[in-house]
Order: C-alpha cells, then structure tokens, then sequence
C-alpha cells in the first residue's frame, strides 16, 4: 500500500497530495462524529454552541427584518449594545456573505461545512506553496503536519476565529512570492482586506508572517542582498497590503473603538521584568490548541539551523527563538492581556519551512546532528525549569524528545532517514488526537432544540398579541441559549461576547444584586432576580425548569416550555419626577439600594436630590449555625470552612415564612486558602440559584467574592436549601434581607411610559411619545454609550449616566416626542478612511499600469539588443 501510494506520488504529486489530505482529513472527521461522538456536530459545548454560530445567526436575522447589513446597534442582545462589540463572529467576514442569500440553511450548520472546507483547503493550499520551497515528499509532510497541527482542526469546531483567516493568509503568501504586477498587487490588497475582516484579532500575527516571509524570501534568493536592497524589493507589496488594511478600516476602527471600552480585563498580573526576561518556554510553539501546537521537531529544527544555516534559515530561525526567550513578544501579540501561545498560530506555515530546511539538510548529510542531539535535549531539561508545562505537553515534550533523539541515532546508523519523516507524522497525529478526542461537542438535538418551533413560536404568538416594545428574560436553555434571538422585535438582556458595554457589564454583575453563576464574565446569563427582570423592562420571560418569580403569572406554554409575565415591568423607557442623586444611592446600605433604584431614577451626583428613601427593606435574623450539623463545613470565628470531597446539601429553616415579600441574602466567598494546586471554583446555589467564584488561578476569573440571591416566590418561603461545591474554602458574612412585595408591584405607580413607534423594525433608532405629569428625569434602561444622538421635540438634548449604567436627561411635564439614535464611535471616520484608501488604492493601480506600459517596451528593446549582441559574439 505505502508502495502503491509513493509511485502514485512520484508520478502525480500534486493529485496524491490533494486525495491524501482530503481523505485523511474526511477520515477524522468521521472518527470524531460517527465513532467518538457519535449524534454530535462539529461544534464545541465550549463558546462554539453559544457565540460561533448564534451571533452569526443573530446578526443575518436582524438583516432580514431590517435590511441593515452593517448596523451600529444591537438593540436586540445585552440590553442594547454596539454592534461592534459583535465585530469578532464574523459581522464583517466575507465567506459569511453567501449565507445571506440561503435563508432557509441555518447558521450553525452553513459555519460547520465551511469551518471544514477552511481546513481541508488551508491544508492544500500549504502544501502547494510548501512544493515553492522542497521538492519530493518533504511538502506533502510539511501539509499532513499542518494538518494535524494543535489549533488547525480543534479550533475548526471550538473558536473557529482563530482559524479560519488561514486561507486569505496563505492566499497573501503566495502572492508576495511574485513580480510585482498590477494585477497581484491589487490581490494583495483584495486579500489584505478579507483577511482583516474575517478575524482582526489575528491580522496583527498574519500580517507579521508576511512580513518575515517577504524578507526570508529575499535573503534565501540572494543571500548577500543588504538591507536597502531588501527594502526595494518589497515596498509596493508592502504598500498595497498597508492599503487593503486601510480599505478596512470601515470595520476595524469602530472595532478598535470597542475593544478600548469594552474588553473585560484578566486577572493575569503580568510585570514588566518578567516580560523581558528570558524564559525558555516551549509550551507557546508546542502540543496545545492554544498555541502552534507543533512538536519537538519545531524547536530542534531552529537549534539545527542557528547553528548551520543559510543566511535566510538563521534570520527565521533567530526570530522563532526570541519569540520563545522573550514573553514580551507574546504579550504585545495578545493585545497587551495576558502571555499566550495561542498568538503563534499564524507562525505556523513559517515553522513549517523550518522544519522543511531541517528536512533537506538532514537528508543530504549537512546537518548538524551531533550538536543538535547534545544541545537539545539540555534546552528540554532548562526549559521545565523556566517554562510552564500541562500534564498533556509534559508527557509530549518527555516521549518526543526521547523518540526524536533516538530515531536520529537510528536512522543515521541504520542509513533509514525516511523513517524520521513517518515519526514526526505519527507523533503529530497523536497531538492532533489528543487534543480534538478530548473536546466535548454539541449533540445534534440539543442543537435541533436550540433552533426548535415551539419556543420561537411561543416568543412570536406573544410578539404578535402584545405590540408593545419591551424585553424577554430568556430562561430556556443554559449558556447556548444566551445569544438567542427570535426577530427584531425580541429584545433580551442576555449577551455572550468577548466585548461588551462595560457599564452594563458592571451593573450586571457587581450593582444588580444578580447571582453570577458563570466562570467568565463577559457571559451575561439572565439572571433568576425579579428586582433586575423589572428595572429592565423584562414583561416575559421564556423558561423551562426555572422556579416561579413574586408576582408571575403563566401566560402560555408547549413542549415543556413557559411564558411567565411579569406585569410590574418597567418600560423600556419612562420619565419620574423621583430622582435620587448619586451620591445620596452609594452611600445607602447595599440592602437598601434594590428599593431604592426602583422607586427613583438615579441621576449624577451633581444634580443633587434626595429622592424617595427606602424604607421597606427590613433585616432577617437567621440562625446559619445549623449549617455546622453537616459533615464538611465547620465554623471559627464566624467563618464556615467546607472541606468536602463531595457536594454538601443543608437546610436552614426560617423561624417564620416570608410571604409577600422578596428575599435577599448575601454572603462573601474565599478560596484562596490552602495549597494553589488544590485551590478551584466554589459553587454556592441557594432556592435553585447558583453563584460561582473561579479557581482564582485561571485568567479570566470573575471575581465574584460576594455571593448574593434575590429570592422570590408568590408561595411562601419557609427555609433555605443549600447546595456546598466539593473543595476546600470560606463562606462567611451572611445576611439576610425582607424587601416588600409593594415595592415591585408599584414599580410604575410613579414612572410615564415612552410609547415607542414600533411600525419599523428595531434598529439603530428608537422613537415615541412620552407624556410627563410632572418635572424630573428620563431614563432609558439601554447601557450607557457615547454614540447616541438624542433629540427632544427635535432638539438635540445632552445625556447623563442614569441609574448607574443606563441613559437618561432632565424633562419637563408635558407631552414630549422622543428620538433615541445610536452611531457607532469611529465608524464614520472609518468609512472615510476606507473611502480615501480605496481611492488611492485605485490611483497608485492606475499609476502602476501607465508605468509598466511605457517601461515594458524599453525592456523588450534591451532584450531584442541582447538578442543581437549574443548573435554577433557567436558569428
């Protein structure tokens, strides 16, 4: 079979080259889906379930309602949000175009046939431009190691961003390899563009292989070629590709806007002298999804060519080994948050032509194998001493080096050098295994559920018999569910995105009293609190299993799914003459601001009010002693410790139940006790509500050291039933809270209603008819921004930060007309920039073409006189 495969090869390589990739690469796909995990898609339960297709689905279903293919607000998600802060799931991608025009094919399954048709031709595509540098079977090895790369098949179903700018990138460099001709100058700059738009996080790694490659290119070509000369050969190319950037600017700079106001920080604490001293950590080129996810062959390769390489093989190689000694590098890539390998996927085409240079000299003798066999393996010990390690790469880095070292030992003995190229691909393919075996993947009906009939026809029957505008608590489903919308018209305040209002992302975690029950803070579930459901306008709320709110009726249901409505919901916009300052909300016990954010808008300290103060929020006395009757949990010095191998179930009983009234307790949560290894996440639920505090050595731990419950129920409350995580950690401070009922059945007694004109689909502009009784303010419960446009009676009207993370201006009584309008910062600027860049991009085309016209006859007029010259010697 091997026999039959290589004379295939050696006569039609590139067709042998194409149905092996393809075949291998159908082949583990079908291993993952029919066999590992059989009834799933290829789709990861992580972020790929909730944001790789649903905002993608999102933003085509906000098209078809309103037309609007690049809005600037998404008035649908997170209360209300710049849709900027979407820019990363594709608002922009060109290969998402054409499933605009195929309604009737949902997102998730068009992202999954195209997330693998992305591998298989990336595959290909590296291993053409690899037959530009080796000949044989060294390219056709290079692509299977692509191929089963750390990153290039895993993120295919779990972040498909990360990968699926591959095409455009090696599209970019192949075109950088030729003349600089109108017609490929022009491409690079078409590609440029796609490439930025497709995932710009990763445009700033692409664009950084180019250049190194253009410059290896140079110096492999003419090795004595000096600096000048490398300069004057790739300007233009550089040029046009700085161009295709600024043709796109339309998208990235109101992207850039948003990543400066909306990225949530880690909790990473990186220092300066850590990040410029040198470490050796193989961990950022090896064995990980997150990283290039290559083998040992990657480093061995640059120790072999550093020390006996061509001019062009040093300069590559020395970049790859600073890139590895200095994390400084690796955070610039990052964006400045955190040390990660995962910036090193785009270097993935350059490690492999190191790996082909090493390749080529092995087989020819000229390697430098002796140094390589004693150096290498030093470095491997050095590194575990410098560098961080997983018990995955540990295992890898240990079986590799040994294999490696002691298949060179063999193969140079035994004369069987071949037999390192089966090696290195079999030691790759168990990377690839290894990582993609592990993932767990969506199963096909939880995805069938996600786009089933009945809730989105629930959602519409409601839509259809209540025309008014206001919001859905979406309690259906778990996190898949986050990014769910069913029209424009259906507006949530859920959002799963790595960018998000900070405003809203503050008030929703940390000034809302709502559980946060995720590991990571940009997931903005909806919270199980009727005190935020009313303040933002939640009229119903779509559930499953979720327990019944104070003051909830049911509506409707089918298919095991509710409609509950809560008719105290606030408007989405109303005006009160009850306004409470700032400075007067901070300084009320924590307890008291619930009551009073509902009974007053909340404006900026310096329009100083004292407003209506609380004062039907009272203190329950609850006995949390009993909680030392279970096993695990012991009390010191007002402090309960768990230290349980299993989950612990308690119950406190009220010593009255609490009727007709909302619940409110709170706790503060530690675990950063005991030995680091043994610290993780602590999970609290209390009445089906849960709170969660992340193992505070993972990057983006949410901080959630206060744990707090806003419990309700139209039936009474008689005890509280608790729920312990296993682990080792502290619970202490607990208090309770009574908050009377009247306080949200008489949310609206005091607020006027903003009538929003709905005969249009929701979309970047808002408007309607207020009429206000009486002086005060109005708040519009829509996350604080900079991009709005407000006008009054058609007066543009300043605006204030109002209950501390919305929008709101001081009125009048009487009748006013309202028009809410929302640009997105940096986007006109954008577009006059991409205007301006696509201008000169045509400009500098023209000039190029007039140009090579003229030049092209003095070239072929020197030409013809050599001609005549060289027949002139011969006669």
């Amino acid at each position: 079979m091997i026999k039959r495969i290589r004379n295939s090869y050696s006569r039609r390589p590139c067709l042998t080259a194409v149905l092996l990739l393809t075949l291998t690469f159908a082949a583990i796909v079908v291993l993952e889906l029919l066999v590992i995990n059989r009834g799933c898609v290829w789709g990861s339960t992580l972020d790929w379930d909730s944001q790789h297709f649903m905002i993608p689905e999102y933003l085509r279903t906000r098209y078809f309602d309103t037309g609007d293919r690049y809005p600037d607000f998404a008035l649908q998600l997170g209360g209300g949000q710049n849709i900027y802060n979407l820019a990363y799931y594709g608002i922009a991608n060109p290969l998402y175009m054409p499933a605009y025009l195929m309604p009737g094919v949902s997102m998730a399954l068009y992202i999954q046939v195209l997330s693998m048709a992305e591998v298989l031709v990336s595959a290909i595509m590296v291993y053409f431009l690899l037959r530009k540098h080796f000949s044989g079977e060294i390219p056709l090895i290079l692509a299977f190691m692509f191929l089963f790369a750390g990153p290039v098949i895993f993120h295919s179903h779990r972040h498909i961003m990360f990968v699926n700018y591959y095409p455009f990138l090696l599209g970019l460099l192949f075109l950088v390899r030729g003349r600089d001709s109108v017609i490929r100058l022009a491409l690079i700059s078409v590609m440029t563009y796609c490439l930025m738009c497709t995932s710009y996080y990763y445009s700033v790694g692409s664009f950084f292989a180019v250049g190194i490659y253009m410059i290896y290119l140079c110096l492999e070509r003419e090795p004595d070629i000096r600096i000048s000369g490398i300069v004057g050969k790739i300007w233009k190319k550089t040029l046009f590709a700085v161009l295709g950037c600024v043709c796109a600017a339309r998208f990235w700079l109101p992207s850039l806007a948003a990543i400066t106001n909306g990225r949530a920080s880690t909790s990473v604490d990186v220092s300066l002298p850590a990040l410029i001293m040198p470490t050796l950590n193989f961990g950022v080129l090896l064995y990980t999804a997150y990283s290039a996810g290559l083998t040992c062959i990657v480093p061995a390769s640059v120790i072999s060519l550093l020390r006996k390489g061509s001019r062009a093989e040093r300069f590559l190689s020395g970049l790859i080994a600073v890139s590895v000694l200095f994390p400084l590098i690796a955070y610039l890539f990052n964006g400045t948050m955190y040390v990660d390998g995962k910036a090193f996927i785009p270097f993935i085409p350059l490690l492999l032509i190191l790996c082909g240079c090493f390749f080529v000299k092995y087989l020819d003798g000229s390697a430098d194998i002796r140094f390589m066999k004693w150096v290498f393996p030093a470095l491997v010990v050095l590194s575990f001493a410098s560098g961080t390690y997983n018990t995955i790469q540990t295992v890898f880095v240990i079986a590799d080096t040994v294999i490696l070292i002691s298949t060179l030992n063999f193969c140079i003995r035994k004369n069987r050098k071949k037999l390192l190229f089966a090696l290195t691909l079999l030691m790759s393919f168990s990377v690839c295994v290894s990582l993609c075996f592990v993932d767990s993947f969506v199963k096909k009906k939880e995805l069938d559920e996600q786009y089933s009939d009945v809730p989105r026809n629930l959602a519409e029957d409601i839509l259809d018999s209540d025309r008014e505008v206001y919001r859905f608590a979406e309690d259906s489903t778990s996190e898949m569910s986050v990014n769910m919308v069913y029209g424009s018209d259906y507006l949530t305040t859920n959002i799963y995105s790595s960018l998000s209002n900070p405003e809203y992302r503050d008030f929703r975690f940390y000034a809302s009293g709502s559980e946060i029950s995720t590991r990571n803070n940009a997931i903005h579930r909806q919270p199980l609190n009727v005190i935020f459901n009313t303040l933002m306008g939640c009229r119903y709320r779509l559930a499953k299993e979720d327990p019944d709110m104070f003051g909830e009726t049911e509506v409707a249901s089918d298919g095991g799914y509710r409609v509950m409505k809560n008719p105290s919901a606030l408007p989405v916009g109303f005006a009160s003459g009850d306004v409470m300052s700032r400075d007067k909300f901070i300084h009320l016990q924590y307890e008291l601001q619930h009551e009073a954010i509902l009974t007053n808008i909340i404006v900026p300290k310096k329009f100083a009010s004292e407003g209506k103060k609380p004062d039907r929020t009272k203190k329950l006395d609850i006995d949390f002693n009993d909680l030392t009757d279970y096993d695990g949990i012991s009390l010191k010095n007002r402090i309960f410790t768990v230290n349980s191998s299993k989950k612990v179930k308690a119950r406190v009983e009220l010593d009255e139940p609490v009727r007709d009234k909302v619940l409110i307790v709170t706790a503060f949560a530690d675990n950063r006790i005991g030995a680091i290894a043994y610290q993780s996440d602590v999970i609290l639920k209390i009445n089906g509500i849960s709170n969660k505090l992340t193992d505070p050595k993972w990057k983006y731990n949410n901080g959630n050291f206060v744990f707090s419950y806003i419990i309700s129920s139209d039936e009474p409350i008689e005890a509280l039933d608790m729920e312990f995580s296993p682990g080792y950690y502290n619970i202490s401070g607990f208090e309770a809270y009574t908050m009377d009922g009247s306080v949200i059945t008489g949310a609206n007694s005091n607020k006027d209603p903003l009538i929003i004109d709905n005969s249009e689909a929701l979309g970047d502009r808002i408007s309607g008819k207020v009429n206000v009784s009486r002086d005060g303010w109005f708040c519009f419960t829509i996350p604080y921004d900079k991009g709005f446009t407000i006008r009054v009676d058609g007066e543009k009207t300043e605006y204030y930060k109002t209950d501390l993370a919305f929008i709101g201006f001081p009125i009048t009584a009487g009748e006013h007309e309202i028009e809410l309008e929302y640009n997105a910062p940096m986007r006109k600027e954008g577009a006059y920039i991409s205007l301006g860049g696509a201008l000169l991009t045509l400009l500098l085309l023209a000039v190029f073409l007039v140009y090579d016209r003229r030049k092209r006859p003095e070239q072929e007029s020197v030409k013809d006189l050599n001609k005549t010259l060289d027949i002139s010697r011969k006669i």
